[in-house]
């Protein structure tokens, strides 16, 4: 079963380990490999930030993925973005992470998520969790939304 808890700061391994992966890249708007230089520091940053949520999901204590909310408190509006560890991959992780997330975020109105559009495992974890395309692709990704 999975579980999601906050991210701490010993979490930065993980988190640059996942998001430096050659596919999560591939995916990502910014699609540079991130140095290890500052990503601790940029970490701890994000961890301190109040519109900023970042979880590490976990099987048997054992860190698969992660996810993350930008929150506008004023709007009720999330932006969500989440990625599993590769090894970890075509096991359902990433619907249930991203299911799970979405149930701690209640108080949001609407959720989006910008996805790339080549990204169907993503697309497909979208559409489980009720999510709908915008169909408005800018530079190759679709918005998603799910209204609540």
């Amino acid at each position: 079963m999975i579980k999601l808890r906050p991210a701490t700061q010993d979490d930065a391994q993980f988190i640059l380990e996942i998001r430096n992966d050659p596919l999560t890249r591939a995916n990502s708007r910014n699609t540079a490999e991130i140095p290890r230089t500052g990503h601790a520091e940029w970490l701890r940053a994000m961890l301190l930030r109040a519109d900023r949520r970042i979880f590490i999901a976990t099987v048997n204590d054992i860190p698969v993925g992660s996810t993350r909310f930008d929150v506008d408190p004023a709007t009720r509006h999330c932006d969500m973005s989440w990625t599993i560890a590769a090894e970890f991959r075509r096991r359902g992780f990433g619907k249930a992470m991203a299911a799970t997330a979405l149930g701690l975020v209640r108080n949001a109105r609407e959720v989006t998520a910008d996805i790339k559009d080549t990204n169907v495992p993503s697309q497909k974890i979208a559409r489980y969790c009720g999510f709908v395309c915008n169909g408005d692709a800018e530079g190759g990704f679709s918005q998603w939304r799910l209204r609540r």
